[in-house]
């Protein structure tokens, strides 16, 4: 398994990541009294400020076989009754969220419902699967359905450009993900065809990366998968519009 990443901040392992992703911890924790995360109450992103308590203090490295459980709750700013608590486990100079509620998919959903907009019905479908796979834990399962949307991005851009293009119906069948990614790098996300090696990490989820693998780079991960279906839908507008605008320009009759 690889080498726990260092804790960059709270936000991230409160509200960004899922249970039993571990980080680890020179010295101390970090700063931090105010996150951002979407209330599930609310029904929209707020700020979340963090309670007191002794959560804080606790110093790292913790004795080997010795660890220390934390209770810790975070507020909403838009209504006081509105908390989310986060159970934190830390150990050797390691710590990692064990339990939360409400959820981390409760949290999550409130982004896909976001997303709705600018993805089908069956990518975000897919997306609240591996969501909430994630959030209890299995990332492996989650990796599956983050390729799947990965992939449906693919092919339903080549069948948007195909006939323009004049390519053959299985102008993909044989090649490579790399090879179709190129084939077609003029037509798909810009961010997909500059990272196209998330594919090649999503791929490695059966038989190359453990539960804890997958769990660690989750978070990238889906952040990846939602910017690319919010640069293919910007990519589709611009395509429409300049349709619309070539068939103004076009129409014009002069003299």
């Amino acid at each position: 398994m690889a080498k726990p990443k260092e804790l960059s901040s709270l936000q991230e392992l409160f509200f960004d990541a899922p249970l039993y992703a571990r980080y680890s911890v020179k010295t101390k924790l970090p700063n931090g009294d105010n996150f951002r995360g979407y209330c599930p109450s609310c029904k929209t992103d707020s700020i979340f400020k963090l309670r007191i308590h002794n959560f804080r203090q606790q110093g790292f490295p913790i004795n080997a076989g010795a660890q220390a459980f934390h209770n810790v709750t975070c507020r909403c700013v838009q209504d006081d009754a509105h908390d989310v608590t986060f159970i934190i486990r830390c150990f050797e100079d390691k710590v990692e969220k064990v339990g939360q509620f409400p959820t981390q998919a409760d949290i999550e959903l409130g982004n896909v419902a976001e997303l709705r907009k600018v993805a089908t019905g069956e990518d975000a479908a897919e997306l609240v699967r591996a969501i909430g796979l994630a959030a209890h834990g299995v990332g492996i399962g989650a990796f599956v359905y983050l390729r799947r949307v990965f992939e449906r991005v693919i092919r339903r851009r080549f069948g948007e450009v195909r006939e323009a293009r004049g390519w053959p119906e299985n102008a993909l069948e044989g090649k490579r993900m790399d090879e179709c990614i190129e084939m077609m790098r003029d037509h798909l996300p810009d961010f997909l065809v500059k990272n196209r090696r998330l594919y090649g990490i999503l791929s490695l989820h059966i038989h190359e990366l453990t539960e804890d693998d997958c769990r660690d780079f989750f978070d990238v991960a889906i952040k990846s998968i939602k910017f690319i279906l919010r640069d293919e839908q910007r990519k589709r507008e611009e395509e429409a519009e300049r349709r619309e605008l070539q068939a103004a320009i076009a129409s014009v009759k002069l003299g």
